[in-house]
């Protein structure tokens, strides 16, 4: 944008987008178009990106805060969804410290579907999940009681394989960001959103 990101310009543009959201149930929750509204996610979560940089605040550690104080609340399982391994080991890490009422189950440990088998069993379990996770889970009833997407998923650039696909891109003159980078971003962030919104509403 070519105004400039003051914390008050970043707070009404997020405030406008969350309203865009909403504008997708205003008649009732029948027929909303999942594409459309993951789009509108994704603007609400770079908003609130942008927002929390140009404040001084640090997202991750107010989300691992905010994650600590969820699973004090929430009594049935909460599933944590992250973009990169190192943020899943510091978020095991600290809610491991932090909370010890409930058990840890953390993507690596064991294959995904004997992670999500003691997952479903312990009914009040922390799972910590990434990139098989985001495809969803079959976790029904209180065991899978939240999720938690801590971020939007982009792939690094760092990767061969982004990187390889990123050059053709911008050698075919391509927008790299708007034309690769988001639409996959999105994708991914409404399969997330879809094993959201698929949990029992009093915890959705």
């Amino acid at each position: 944008s070519p105004r400039p990101q003051t914390p008050r310009n970043l707070a009404a543009s997020l405030a406008i987008e969350t309203a865009e959201v909403l504008e997708h149930f205003q008649w009732g929750e029948a027929g909303v178009d999942a594409d459309e509204l993951g789009s509108e996610l994704a603007d609400v979560a770079l908003y609130l990106l942008q927002l929390a940089s140009v404040s001084g605040i640090d997202l991750e550690q107010a989300v691992l805060e905010k994650a600590q104080a969820l699973a004090e609340l929430v009594p049935g399982g909460i599933f944590f969804l992250f973009t990169s391994w190192s943020a899943l080991r510091r978020a095991h890490q600290f809610l491991g410290e932090q909370v010890k009422n409930r058990p840890l189950f953390k993507q690596g440990e064991e294959s995904a579907f004997a992670l999500t088998e003691k997952f479903k069993k312990a009914g009040d379990g922390l799972l910590f999940g990434t990139d098989t996770f985001w495809q969803g889970v079959d976790v029904p009833g209180r065991a899978l009681s939240c999720v938690v997407i801590t971020r939007l998923p982009f792939t690094s650039p760092a990767d061969p394989l982004e990187e390889t696909r990123i050059e053709w891109i911008a050698a075919q003159g391509g927008d790299v960001f708007n034309d690769y980078s988001v639409p996959r971003t999105v994708i991914k962030f409404r399969q997330g959103f879809v094993v959201s919104s698929e949990l029992p509403r009093t915890w959705a």
